[in-house]
Order: structure tokens, then sequence, then C-alpha cells
């Protein structure tokens, strides 16, 4: 309970900040894009992080690591 009230008190400025950002950007990203869902959002999220780490997988593979 403590990091929780930490955070709610702002005692841990980075923390609270980001998270404040975070829920800002959300609002915004999904009242100001019509037609735009969470679903459609963590769906690229996902497709970009497979494509990250295939990529990734590839160039250890070719640099032999």
């Amino acid at each position: 309970m403590g990091a929780v009230a930490d955070v709610v008190l702002w005692r841990r400025k980075e923390v609270a900040g980001g998270l404040l950002a975070a829920v800002v950007a959300s609002w915004a990203l999904f009242y100001c894009a019509p037609g735009y869902t969470l679903l459609s959002f963590v769906s690229q999220v996902l497709m970009i992080l497979l494509t990250v780490l295939f990529v990734w997988a590839k160039a250890a593979q070719l640099l032999h690591r």
C-alpha cells in the first residue's frame, strides 16, 4: 500500500508524472481519433513488437551472437 500512496501523493514525482502523461495521452488518442479502439491499438502494438523481435533474432543469427 505504501508504493501506491507514494504515487498518489506525488512523493515519487517521476512515476506519478509518467502515469499522468500516459493517461492523458491515451485519453487524447481514443477521444480525438474516431473509430480507433483499444483493440486496434493493442493489435498494432503487438504487431510492431512481433516485427521487432523477428528482426532482432535474425540480426543476432546473422552476426553469430
